[in-house]
């Protein structure tokens, strides 16, 4: 028998080719990659000679921001479109996918188009596989997994029955009439998403000091329970560029030419709290805040270095930062320090209020991964070193 294998993505083609080069399996065949990433830009009309050329620009744009060599891969792109045409009919067809909205998406896409009926499929997240340090671990996709674990997957293969063919083809009728330019799985199904969907949690990974951006953008890929490209991460970085939300230094010719940090700092968060700021820095550079609670209420002084005095300085929370976002704080308490933390780079804060009688001051330090420093601000002071949840 002839095979066609179809794939998503050069990673997932690549994997698969070596594994068959490499390997005897009674399945070996032609590999063909699909390489557009459907899970992004429009799908609407897709089918049709406007839609398409709609959707082709789109992703040349993108591509064209991001990538130094975007017209190779918007070529790629296109060739893939066309390999699809040419796949022998008379061939048994196999589909590999997995759990993510690129692959469903593209499956969906597929099988509306091909009219032979001889096609299987391969859900490489249909099971558990044997992982780092033998824990078990589901692929999202043909590209997560190693070559040992191809040759369990393919066990997986089995025929599309008729009814689950005739759903998917009624899903593709409702994605190509979609005006959304981002998609997810959730629960199982395909959802539309704003294209700024993932724009909080790269922000909240930025922070306020500079970092590369490839750091930035591995980092929301890898915590993210949805497969997302680091070409759409980088593309959203931009976005925010532009939107005055993230400042950048270096060259944007490619992620790895330019690092980024978040609008703000420190000085600028505890002004906001507090509704009040030291009037200069002390000889060191050094901003202050004296905190006490007090009658049931929260004092803040903001009294100048040079007229502290060890009555003034009596049951108060010193916190102390300059411009560069470091940090230091000393929690006195009857003529003792109770706490101390000194010069620390502080990545980002946060101010939570847990109920009307609970508020905190969370700050991440650059230097303590994994940890928070949480400051209890009412209805008591109080500053504790903890995990991160």
């Amino acid at each position: 028998m002839d095979y066609t294998h179809i794939v998503f993505g050069d990673s997932a083609k690549g994997s698969l080719k070596y594994f068959f080069e490499n390997n005897e399996n009674d399945y070996s065949g032609e590999v063909v990659g699909l390489v557009d990433d459907l899970s992004i830009g429009p799908l609407y009309k897709i089918d049709e000679e406007e839609g398409f050329r709609q959707r082709i620009h789109w992703i040349n744009n993108l591509n064209k921001e991001v990538m130094p060599y975007f017209e190779e891969y918007s070529n790629a792109v296109e060739d893939s479109y066309t390999n699809l045409n040419d796949i022998n009919k008379t061939h048994i067809i196999i589909i590999w996918h997995g759990n993510n909205a690129n692959d469903q998406v593209g499956l969906r896409y597929l099988l509306s188009k091909l009219e032979n009926k001889n096609i299987y499929e391969v859900d490489v997240s249909q099971n558990a596989i044997k992982f780092f340090r033998n824990e078990a671990y589901i692929p999202r996709a043909l590209g997560e997994c190693s070559i040992e674990n191809i040759e369990k997957v393919i066990l997986n293969m089995k025929k599309f029955d008729s009814e689950k063919l005739e759903n998917l083809k009624n899903d593709w009728s409702r994605l190509k009439d979609s005006k959304e330019n981002l998609r997810i799985v959730e629960n199982g199904e395909i959802i539309d998403v704003e294209e700024d969907f993932y724009d909080s949690k790269i922000v909240a990974n930025t922070g306020f000091n500079f970092k590369m951006a490839a750091r930035i953008i591995g980092k929301t890929m890898g915590e993210s329970k949805h497969l997302v490209t680091d070409t759409y991460i980088d593309y959203r970085i931009r976005k925010l560029i532009e939107q005055g939300k993230i400042k950048y230094q270096g060259h944007l010719e490619s992620m790895r030419d330019y690092q980024i940090r978040i609008q703000g700092s420190l000085n600028q968060f505890f002004e906001v709290i507090f509704g009040d700021k030291p009037s200069k820095k002390d000889e060191d550079g050094f901003y202050h805040y004296l905190l006490e609670n007090k009658n049931d209420d929260l004092k803040i002084d903001v009294t100048e270095i040079n007229k502290w005095t060890n009555d003034l300085l009596e049951n108060k929370l010193i916190l102390s930062y300059n411009d560069e976002n470091i940090f230091s704080l000393i929690l006195r308490n009857e003529g003792r320090e109770i706490i101390q933390i000194n010069h620390t780079v502080i990545d980002r804060v946060k101010y939570k209020i847990d109920n009307e009688n609970s508020k905190k001051i969370i700050l991440y330090p650059d230097s303590l991964r994994g940890k928070i420093i949480e400051i209890k601000i009412e209805p008591y002071i109080a500053v504790a070193l903890k995990n991160i949840m």
